[in-house]
């Protein structure tokens, strides 16, 4: 229940973001940065929970400090801010610049 609820929150997390434009403002900021900080809570939540069990959690894993960040620049700023979709890359491009 708990993995669902936080993929949920991811879902509709990204989704408020790639519908928004270049900024983010008003009520469609706060709604993603309440399921983003839902979905943040939940992975943790997820991570403590399987960790005390003994489970594996690789299916669910995300990049948390990543994550985070994107959230967290949310709620910088004035009445509008700078979607993070627009900054982020590919993972396997940014890696490719260290090799």
């Amino acid at each position: 229940m708990l993995a669902r609820y936080t993929i949920a929150c991811c879902n509709n997390f990204f989704r408020i973001l790639r519908a928004s434009g270049i900024w983010v403002s008003g009520e469609r900021r706060w709604r993603a940065l309440q399921s983003g900080l839902d979905m943040c809570e939940g992975f943790a939540r997820l991570a403590a929970e399987t960790y005390h069990r003994e489970w594996k959690l690789f299916k669910y894993r995300p990049k948390y400090h990543l994550v985070c960040h994107i959230v967290r620049s949310l709620n910088e700023g004035g009445a509008a801010a700078l979607n993070p979709i627009c900054s982020l890359v590919e993972v396997s491009k940014l890696c490719l610049a260290y090799f």
